[in-house]
């Protein structure tokens, strides 16, 4: 593409164009190559190859199947389950147009903790931050700090059952402090994370990486783990710069999302915002479509009103995962 670059960054690929009989079936097997025209290529570690195919070339999953999974700020009533605790993670069954409580927290001694940041796998495989300092973890595995964490951590959850009745393993997965996420700006509050490792993360507020610089709470940066756990390692890459498009406000704060497979990024914030060509309040999800990295540019369009399916306007949510 002929696009010069000093730093690592975002490099979004239209295969539609260099391939254009390609179906959104056709599966590739690429090898991204990086030089500069008579030097050597070298390897594109240290960048993040996005491939996407034109508008129109894909379908979109059907609105009326999966499940969207959610956490919220603070006790917040869900039809059919009455208060959920910030801790807890439900679910929206678009099938049945029901909610349903997938991970009671407080069976796991989580009772008081507060949830801000998820990704549900579809195995049922939980990864999440927790808000604040030196928070208890009870039977937490592997932790640095015996089972002590702080909001810039990750811990997985893998179940051997969900729902009321929540029962399974609590494991260690992600020291903030490792890479450099140490203040308390640097909680982490928003997450997607593939099964590989690689995260999407957001931080709570003004936060500053090796290789990124400095980040504000609407910003998200991609991070590629050497290896996790109790020694984390890796590196980071920025991703999406919130101010490029409308996101200012400290209510404009983005603390829940979710990336899919249309390279379009759901996600909600912890007011209410106007940007990008759209209005909501902070129960609301959004969805982001356009360019990532230093040159952000697209639109963002109201995805869904939580309002319209039970949850109180007054909800914040604080954690997302949409799985079909």
């Amino acid at each position: 593409y002929g696009d010069a670059m000093t730093t690592p960054e975002l490099v979004s690929v239209d295969l539609a164009i260099l391939f254009p009989t390609a179906t959104p079936a056709t599966v590739f097997d690429l090898t991204i190559l990086i030089g500069n025209g008579g030097d050597a290529l070298v390897a594109s570690r240290g960048y993040v190859v996005q491939v996407v195919r034109s508008p129109g070339s894909g379908t979109q999953p059907p609105q009326g199947t999966g499940y969207l999974y959610l956490t919220f700020e603070q006790d917040t009533q869900v039809p059919g389950l009455g208060t959920v605790q910030p801790a807890d993670v439900v679910r929206y069954n678009y099938v049945s147009t029901n909610w349903e409580m997938f991970f009671d927290a407080s069976d796991l001694g989580l009772g008081n903790s507060n949830i801000d940041a998820l990704q549900v796998f579809p195995g049922g495989i939980i990864v999440f931050s927790l808000t604040g300092p030196n928070l208890q973890v009870p039977t937490l595995i592997g932790g640095p700090a015996g089972t002590l964490v702080s909001g810039s951590d990750l811990i997985a959850f893998v179940p051997t059952q969900t729902g009321p009745n929540t029962a399974g393993s609590l494991y260690f997965l992600f020291d903030g402090s490792d890479v450099s996420l140490s203040t308390a700006d640097e909680d982490i509050d928003a997450l997607y994370m593939l099964e590989d490792g690689t995260m999407l993360l957001s931080t709570s507020g003004p936060a500053s990486l090796p290789g990124v610089g400095n980040l504000e709470a609407a910003d998200l940066f991609v991070y590629f783990p050497f290896t996790l756990g109790a020694s984390t390692s890796g590196y980071a890459v920025f991703a999406f710069d919130g101010s490029d498009v409308g996101l200012t406000t400290p209510d404009e704060n983005i603390d829940a999302i979710h990336f899919n497979s249309e390279f379009k990024t759901k996600f909600s914030t912890s007011g209410a915002l106007s940007a990008g060509g759209a209005m909501g309040a902070n129960e609301d999800i959004f969805i982001y479509s356009g360019a990532y990295g230093t040159g952000t540019s697209g639109t963002i369009v109201l995805d869904l009103d939580l309002s319209q399916v039970g949850i109180p306007s007054s909800a914040n949510v604080n954690g997302m995962t949409r799985v079909n």
